[in-house]
């Protein structure tokens, strides 16, 4: 087994030797690292991302409002095995929906702020290429909740309760189809 590789410990190396370690003595602490790390990695990955929103009386778009200061990630429960971690992680931040909402009228466009709380259920897989290690998400399953912040225009009469109540549930029924689009969106990425 090679030990160093131009100036950085190899990933079989430490895992050797640190992960029992850490695994027995501190897991609350390896969770408060890895989310940490997911925290960081997933507002980088939302930024400039939006996702297409399309239902019968609502066409438009989401995406996270300034993910590197309002979005985070905590690590609740991990498992090791091989070249795999399955984590569950709950990601919390502020969203943003932008579109147009069909009305008897016509259509208006509306802009809603919105808190987000989402549980993911993911596999990460650990990949080397010769001295370079890249880890690789999959979502597996995930619950999105969202709750109102505020809504314009204002006159539009729409209550916080009944559009988060609508916007869950057109995460619920398109929850195969937003996890897939979000795996696309998951690309490898270098473990620096």
């Amino acid at each position: 087994m090679r030990v160093q590789s131009n100036g950085r410990w190899s990933l079989g190396f430490v895992a050797m030797l640190g992960l029992p370690v850490l695994l027995l003595g501190q897991a609350s602490g390896l969770r408060e690292g890895l989310s940490d790390i997911a925290t960081r990695e997933g507002s980088r990955s939302l930024e400039g991302k939006k996702l297409p929103i399309e239902q019968p009386r609502f066409q438009g778009i989401f995406e996270a409002v300034e993910p590197r200061s309002r979005f985070k990630a905590k690590v609740n429960a991990f498992s090791f095995s091989n070249d795999r971690a399955e984590v569950k992680i709950t990601i919390t931040g502020i969203g943003q929906l932008k579109g147009k909402l069909k009305t008897d009228n016509g259509g208006v466009d509306v802009t809603a702020r919105l808190e987000m709380a989402i549980d993911v259920q993911a596999t990460v897989t650990l990949l080397a290429r010769g001295d370079a290690f890249f880890w690789k998400p999959t979502i597996n399953d995930l619950d999105v909740r969202l709750g109102q912040i505020d809504v314009t225009p204002a006159e539009l009469g729409i209550h916080s309760k009944n559009l988060a109540e609508a916007l869950n549930g057109a995460f619920r029924n398109d929850k195969e189809k937003l996890k897939n689009y979000l795996n696309s969106t998951l690309k490898e990425t270098e473990i620096k």
